[in-house]
């Protein structure tokens, strides 16, 4: 019984572990280009999270409609974008930082890249920082293509950008369950043995 007991705390503890990251929806919109997906991101010590995933992202109107969306790697430090042409960290805050309402994002940004059918894109959605939110925005979006040049239709475009949690639940979670369930089973054919 004790060695049953010793097995079960190591597992929960290890499936406990690999419970840490969290899953979010975004979604930003501007005048010229609007986006959703999903963000996987961990939690490292204080507010910040940093995105990993992007594995549902797709521009839902605007330039580029349609096309799917996907996290450039980087980050958490200031990271160069591949054309060039961006400085982004791949960070967002949840809950906000204080002094704005809904200010998810740094000055760094995030980075996806997508193809607009005719060329490849690297679309950087970054926070004004508290108090600086510009005709009314907190957010600015820019997009250049593969050779560096910017394109006008979203060039410094002001956006709306939201993160919420979403309800799925974690591997570690289903881990855990198993486990306890299996726990379950094994107590009750036991009980019947005796």
């Amino acid at each position: 019984m004790k060695r049953l007991f010793l097995i079960f705390a190591l597992a929960l503890a290890v499936g406990l572990s690999t419970a840490s990251a969290s899953n979010w929806t975004y979604s930003f919109t501007s005048a010229y280009i609007s986006g959703s997906g999903s963000l996987t991101a961990t939690a490292p010590p204080g507010p910040t999270f940093h995105a990993l995933t992007a594995p549902t992202g797709s521009i839902t109107a605007g330039f580029g409609n349609g096309a799917a969306l996907s996290l450039v790697p980087g980050g958490p430090g200031s990271t160069i974008s591949p054309y060039g042409g961006f400085a982004y960290d791949n960070l967002f805050y949840y809950p906000p930082t204080a002094g704005s309402p809904d200010n998810y994002l740094d000055s760094g940004g995030l980075l996806f890249s997508f193809n607009s059918g005719v060329t490849n894109y690297e679309l950087n959605v970054w926070g004004n920082g508290p108090g600086g939110a510009i005709s009314g925005h907190n957010y600015t979006i820019y997009a250049q293509d593969k050779t560096g040049a910017y394109t006008a239709l979203v060039d410094g475009s002001m956006a709306a950008f939201a993160v919420s949690p979403s309800a799925v639940p974690e591997p570690g979670f289903y881990g855990v369950l198993a486990l306890g369930l299996s726990g379950l089973f094994v107590g009750v054919r036991r009980r019947r043995r005796t």
